[in-house]
């Protein structure tokens, strides 16, 4: 049996979207009452930049009887804080203690072993790495607290626990749309990607509905994204006008559309006649 569709065009466009077509079962395409070769895909290809993104984040965790990093007391004596933490008796291997204000973060991966007194040095050695904005001096207590001292009262250090994760990736924009071509993730250090593709299909792309740091990142997390053009890629069967042959169309079964290598004008007819 032979169907049809009609398609006005509102929008000024190299392409009309249609609905339910199967691009093998396509038998005409018409404009304007004139018939359009057409093809079911993309000649030609483009030349892309090849983008890699590293990224390193720290996701807020639910603190557990002994794995966790109180704030005992926090008060202000006359200009100035003073604020004293407690490491919980039984920390776990792999989770980070942060200790932080703002967007400053002191911050310590819990290792294989680590005594309370261990995890308890290692946050006090990581506050006094970091610049506060003030005098920020740090005193051991007992085997897990920590005793902190503020010059001022702005500064309000803070206290979570969290889960690290390192994440890095290929990726290609394509008319301002961001795609994934491949994405490692390693709980502990920067994973190693395949070597970077020379030449791919577009159909082998994840599309993002977002830029790909907006895609990486945790709501509740820190994190760290950094990405750098590393070379090129060519990328085939890219669904645009300029890979649309003069005079002819291509029917865009992926997508549901079918493009032209200009743009249609408001009110013209697209007709499909195909197979059912």
């Amino acid at each position: 049996m032979i169907g049809a569709s009609t398609y006005v065009n509102g929008v000024p466009r190299p392409y009309i979207n249609v609905s339910g077509i199967d691009a093998q079962d396509v038998i005409v395409v018409d404009r304007n009452g004139i018939g359009v070769k057409h093809l079911t895909y993309f000649p030609g290809s483009e030349t892309l930049d090849l983008i890699t993104y590293e990224y390193y984040g720290v996701t807020a965790a639910t603190p557990t009887i002994g794995n966790d990093l109180k704030v005992l007391s926090n008060f202000i004596s006359g200009t100035d804080r003073q604020i004293i933490l407690r490491v919980g008796d039984t920390p776990i291997a792999g989770y980070v203690y942060e200790v932080y204000y703002d967007s400053i973060i002191a911050s310590y991966l819990v290792q294989s072993g680590d005594t309370v007194t261990d995890v308890r040095d290692a946050i006090i050695a990581a506050i006094d790495n970091e610049s506060w904005g003030t005098t920020v001096v740090c005193t051991a207590i007992g085997s897990d607290r920590i005793q902190i001292d503020i010059t001022g009262t702005l500064v309000n250090l803070l206290t979570r626990i969290g889960t690290q994760i390192y994440k890095k990736g290929y990726y290609v924009i394509i008319s301002t749309v961001s795609y994934i071509i491949e994405e490692k993730t390693d709980p502990n250090t920067w994973p190693t990607l395949s070597s970077p593709p020379v030449s791919l299909a577009y159909t082998l792309l994840t599309p993002l509905t977002t830029s790909v740091e907006a895609y990486l990142t945790d709501p509740l997390s820190n994190y760290i994204y950094s990405e750098t053009v590393t070379g090129s890629v060519e990328v085939t069967a890219v669904p645009s006008a300029s890979n649309v042959p003069f005079n002819q169309c291509v029917i865009d079964e992926l997508q549901q559309k079918v493009w032209f290598p200009d743009d249609l004008s408001f009110g013209e007819i697209i007709k499909l006649i195909y197979k059912t």
